[in-house]
This record gives C-alpha cells, structure tokens and sequence, in this order.
C-alpha cells in the first residue's frame, strides 16, 4: 500500500473514475481535498491523519462558517476513507442514489435537454489560496473561456512597478 500524500493527490484527481461518483460530488471532494493539501505531512501516511484536526486548522486560518466546516469534514474524511480503502484493493464505488424525477405537464422542454454537465476548477493561486471556478460546463468554449477570463480580469487591481 502507498498511502503517501502524493498517491492520495493523484487518487483525488481521478476520484470520479475511481469511485463512479457524480461530477459534482468529485469535484466537491476535490475541491476540499486542495484546500487543505498546505496543511497535510508530506511524511505521514493517509492512515495515520487526524483529518479532523487538519480540516479544523484550515478552518481556524481562513475564517469559516460552522455549517461549511462540517461538509469539509465529512467530504475530506470520506475521501481519505475511500483512499486508504481503494489502497487494500476493496471497492470504493459509491452507490448511486436515484431521485424520482418530477412529472412537469406544464413544460413541453424535456428534462434531459435542460440538464448541463458542470465540473468545479480548482486553482492553486498563492500559497495557501485556492480559488475554485465552479459550474463551469463540461463542454466550455474557448470563446466563453475568454469571456469569463475577462470578466475576472476586471476585478483585478494593479501592481506596484517592481524596481
């Protein structure tokens, strides 16, 4: 078993295949799981975490919500579960729970013509910053790539002329 932070860091980026989870939940997990990567030992194993403790210091350095530090904790412990589980060779594969899709007589639109795959980006900006683009659509065009980089370029301030 390798249960170094590296495997686990390449487990998280292949989460979706891996554990057959949605697109959404992977990149949650993922999102999570890259937040607080400054904070893991690059010399403790997976098993031997306090993943409690690690989410609770990113936590207690970044300022957030209570109800926030919860979904942190259950998506960071399941994920290094699910590693350290994938890592034994059992099977990680998430059971999909199905939600009865509503019966709208009153839209002629199809359900599966409104539904667009979406995916979260996270970028490691700064040390210790990450900023996470989400609902980005699976099938993004490089003309509404530009668009959304523009949008965020307007929000950028200047820096000072370096000597």
């Amino acid at each position: 078993m390798d249960l170094s932070k590296a495997n686990f860091y390449s487990f998280i980026d292949q989460y979706a295949d891996i554990t057959g989870a949605s697109p959404s939940t992977a990149g949650n997990v993922r999102s999570v799981c890259y937040l607080v990567k400054g904070f893991i030992s690059d010399h403790v194993p997976a098993d031997e975490w306090d993943t409690t403790g690690i989410i609770n210091t990113y936590v207690m350095a970044n300022g957030i919500a209570e109800d926030t530090q919860k979904s942190y904790i259950s998506r960071f412990n399941g994920a290094v579960a699910k590693f350290i589980a994938y890592e034994k060779g059992e099977d990680v594969t998430v059971k999909q729970r199905r939600s009865p899709v509503k019966n709208s007589q009153s839209s002629p639109v199809s359900l599966q013509n409104t539904l667009v795959k979406t995916f979260e980006l996270p970028i490691p900006l700064r040390d210790e910053l990450t900023v996470i683009i989400g609902n980005l659509p699976r099938d993004l065009t490089k003309d509404e790539a530009r668009r959304i980089s523009t949008i965020i370029e307007s929000f950028a301030v200047s820096q000072p002329a370096s000597d």
